[in-house]
């Protein structure tokens, strides 16, 4: 799916509670996600989580630090999509 420009201009006003769009409320969910529910939305939707996670915190979101069996899980999704 990815982010449009406008979501990427817009994403405190987004996360504040702009839009009802699907992206904006999966971007408010993503915001709110703790760890373990993050990775899992970071397997169907990286490019949302990533900019989320790098607007709250100033840095990447990394499956690597996830949990380890979020961690194993996403090493299986990465090579099934190979």
């Amino acid at each position: 799916m990815g982010l449009s420009t406008y979501d990427y201009q817009n994403l405190a006003a987004i996360l504040a509670g702009e839009g009802d769009w699907f992206t904006s409320k999966l971007l408010r969910v993503i915001s709110t996600a703790d760890t373990n529910n993050r990775m899992k939305l970071y397997m169907g939707f990286p490019e949302e989580v990533e900019a989320v996670t790098h607007f709250q915190t100033g840095k990447p979101f990394s499956p690597h630090t996830a949990p380890p069996i979020l961690a194993k899980c996403h090493r299986w999704l990465v090579k099934e999509k190979r």
